[in-house]
């Protein structure tokens, strides 16, 4: 964080931190080969949420949040920081 983006990280539980943490949770469940259907039957991608099969659609909303923080909430403190 403090090369990336000029952040100073607390020792122990620092925001930055866990949400950084839990976007690498994600990225390993992720990056399983295999793991979701629809890698093997695209067509899936259309399917509803609901559908059976579409269990990847319900864990790509869950995570949604988080990667999104992953991205934007270390550069917006950043942003904010070269502000002030």
């Amino acid at each position: 964080m403090r090369i990336a983006y000029g952040l100073d990280v607390a020792d122990q539980n620092d925001k930055y931190i866990s949400i950084v943490e839990r976007g690498v949770d994600i990225f390993t469940r992720i990056i399983v080969p295999g793991r979701y259907l629809v890698e093997a039957l695209p067509w899936l991608r259309h399917v509803p949420m609901w559908f059976p099969g579409a269990g990847f659609k319900r864990d790509a909303a869950k995570w949604q949040r988080d990667i999104h923080a992953l991205r934007t909430v270390p550069f917006n403190a950043a942003v904010e920081q070269m502000v002030r």
